[in-house]
């Protein structure tokens, strides 16, 4: 539940902008193209338009304690090394098929006539990673993505457990031309993967840890503090039964990353896990902004697009982590399409959403956990609406050249 202050924050953001004067404050082409839209979502694109180079990951954040050069979204807690000294250090080679292909930028009015899907996924690298921190990995890890998945020859569209696609496969087969747009999680969203502990495991074992380090970690696997779930029964961290666990589990996985992202147990002999997250994150999401009250908990679309099969086939699927494979249609692959804020994409389940509730804090959940609850149609409308945004976007980079 979103606490009274970030609630407070939003309500005070939104409410600031409701006074829209169209003739005053939107050109005439602006006014035009954004003529489809309510007052309360013209206003929140006028809000959004002079952070989109931040959201995007353009512009970095230089003030505040998560900012500078030892914080990217990917660490909770101040970097143990900059982030340009784990760039420089971090040896990742790109895979073939496809992969190697440069990235076609198309307009979102290819998809016209289509409807959008958002696919929610994490923000992970695709290649094989060779070296972390200037540390050479004795078995080089395939990082398999990520929104560059769906790029490989011989991959699906998208990759994920076979429970959770049946929400997008239930309602994909009801539109002739479904689309699947990408969608970052958080920058911790990579905790799920095998990638993030077959990398942590080459650099750092918890044979490296304190007795009291090796207790803390246990003790907040088995009381839920500080990760996601409890597990009362799981092994300690440093055995063997542990270990298998974790290959198994995806669960128990994600909350021992979690649990060993703690700043003071580095005293311990404990990991930087940001510094593993960078290792496995895609370099054009390493400083995409996570949601947050100051932008509207907002999430970018577009880094990369696919056409979905429209029978909705799955495939067992060659992913590490994720079970199964949500075909591509005919099409495959299409590229990447400019970057635009959920709420102006998917205008029809953002309505369903604000019927719900007038705070977005909890639209990131929601649209993860059914992303096909409202897929949005690619009409006329939908179409002016981003092209307004963009306008809005130039018009606002204008202003601070």
């Amino acid at each position: 539940m979103a606490s009274k202050l970030i609630i407070g924050i939003a309500e005070e953001v939104v409410g600031a902008l409701t006074n829209l004067n169209r003739a005053k404050d939107l050109s005439k082409t602006q006014r035009g193209l954004l003529k489809g839209r309510t007052d309360q979502e013209v206003s929140n694109m006028i809000r959004l338009a002079p952070l989109h180079d931040f959201l995007i990951g353009q512009r970095r954040k230089s003030y505040g304690p998560r900012s500078g050069d030892n914080w990217f979204p990917g660490a909770t807690k101040r970097l143990s090394a900059t982030v340009s000294e784990l760039d420089a250090a971090r040896v990742l080679v790109p895979r073939s098929g496809n992969y190697e292909a440069r990235v076609r930028k198309i307009p979102w009015e290819r998809l016209e006539g289509g409807t959008v899907f958002p696919l929610v996924g994490d923000r992970t690298a695709t290649g094989t990673l060779k070296e972390v921190g200037g540390v050479k990995l004795p078995d080089p890890v395939n990082l398999q993505g990520g929104k560059n998945y769906m790029r490989g020859a011989d991959e699906g569209a998208w990759a994920s457990e076979a429970g959770a696609l049946k929400s997008l496969t239930g309602r994909i087969s009801d539109y002739d031309d479904p689309y699947g747009v990408f969608m970052p999680m958080a920058g911790t969203g990579s905790d799920f993967a095998h990638m993030t502990t077959d990398v942590l495991h080459q650099i750092w074992s918890a044979a490296e840890m304190t007795k009291k380090g090796i207790s803390a970690v246990n003790k907040k696997l088995k009381t839920g503090k500080g990760v996601d779930g409890k597990f009362p029964d799981a092994p300690s961290i440093d055995t063997p039964e542990f270990m298998a666990a974790i290959e198994v589990y995806s669960p128990l996985r994600k909350a021992y990353v979690q649990a060993l992202d703690d700043a003071k147990l580095r005293d311990q002999g404990g990991p930087d896990m940001g510094v593993i997250r960078h290792a496995v994150t895609d370099p054009d999401l390493m400083h995409v902004r996570p949601p947050s009250a100051g932008n509207l908990n907002e999430q970018m679309m577009g880094f990369a697009a696919t056409d979905l099969s429209p029978t909705a086939k799955t495939r067992p699927s060659t992913h590490q982590t994720y079970n199964t494979d949500l075909e591509a249609g005919k099409k495959g692959y299409l590229g990447a399409l400019p970057l635009i804020p959920r709420s102006v994409v998917m205008r029809d389940w953002t309505r369903m959403r604000r019927g719900e509730t007038p705070d977005p804090y909890g639209d990131p959940r929601s649209i993860f956990t059914g992303p096909a609850q409202v897929p949005q149609p690619v009409d006329p409308e939908m179409i002016d609406a981003i092209e307004g945004y963009l306008d809005l976007v130039r018009q606002a980079q204008d202003l601070k050249d």
